[in-house]
């Protein structure tokens, strides 16, 4: 294997991480925008759903409420989530703001978990969106504590040089 190769290979995996990573943003970006109409646009979406479905009235104030408050951890966690995204494109990758992005991420699922939980009560499947979220909040934790780790290491060795 010659040197070109190597650094065409070098070249190549470059650009698929700056392809991946603008992919990753532009998804975020559009989750951001879909939150935002959602938000404008639940109370036609649900009284079109009742409607549609013949379900009763008093079901829209405790949807709407439940929907509201699912909101606000979604948005909360889609900023941390661009904030995160835009230090790792950065270069800036085992940080503490890193580490805090992603824990607030994680909590985040654990709030949107629980709150899906109990509009599981008035529709079943959010059960199982309501356990997506939590399996989605472990997972997180668990790569926000494989972060801290290499923070920690990062910083040793930052002083052992």
């Amino acid at each position: 294997m010659d040197e070109n190769s190597v650094t065409a290979g070098a070249g190549r995996a470059s650009r698929r991480k700056s392809v991946s990573a603008a992919a990753s943003m532009v998804m975020v970006i559009i989750t951001f925008i879909a939150l935002v109409a959602a938000a404008a646009l639940l109370p036609w979406i649900f009284r079109t759903y009742l409607g549609f479905y013949d379900k009763p009235d008093w079901l829209f104030v405790p949807t709407m409420i439940n929907l509201y408050t699912a909101l606000l951890p979604a948005f909360v966690a889609v900023i941390c989530l661009f904030f995160f995204l835009r230090r790792i494109r950065a270069g800036e990758v085992f940080t503490d703001k890193n580490v805090l992005a992603l824990r607030i991420i994680s909590w985040c699922c654990y709030v949107l978990c629980a709150v899906l939980f109990v509009f599981g009560f008035y529709f079943l499947i959010s059960f199982a969106v309501s356990f997506a979220c939590a399996l989605v909040g472990t997972v997180l934790r668990v790569v926000k504590n494989s972060f801290e780790e290499a923070v920690m290491l990062k910083r040793e060795n930052d002083f052992t040089i």
